[in-house]
């Protein structure tokens, strides 16, 4: 038992977005809380010219995800400067 919850709490502690490239639109699938830390990213992804988020089914984007994802302020920049589309479920 305490072996099983060790390995959930290492898989969710790694947990990242599913990233697909769709033409000249990034899709970002958001499956768990942290999706949408800046380190989840590479500078290509970083510079697509569109980003599509969706959520997995049951999945809430946090706060601090989207915080992460927009930037809040003058002291955070968002990751993406482009055109963003908003979408729950999956894609």
């Amino acid at each position: 038992m305490f072996l099983g919850i060790m390995l959930m709490t290492i898989i969710m502690a790694y947990a990242v977005p599913t990233k697909v490239m769709k033409g000249d639109t990034l899709v970002i699938t958001v499956n768990a809380d942290g999706d949408l830390a800046p380190g989840n990213f590479t500078e290509t992804e970083k510079a697509a010219t569109h980003v599509k988020l969706v959520t997995a089914n049951g999945v809430r984007i946090s706060q601090t995800d989207w915080t992460n994802f927009f930037g809040v302020g003058y002291n955070s920049a968002p990751i993406f400067l482009k055109d963003y589309r908003l979408e729950s479920g999956i894609s």
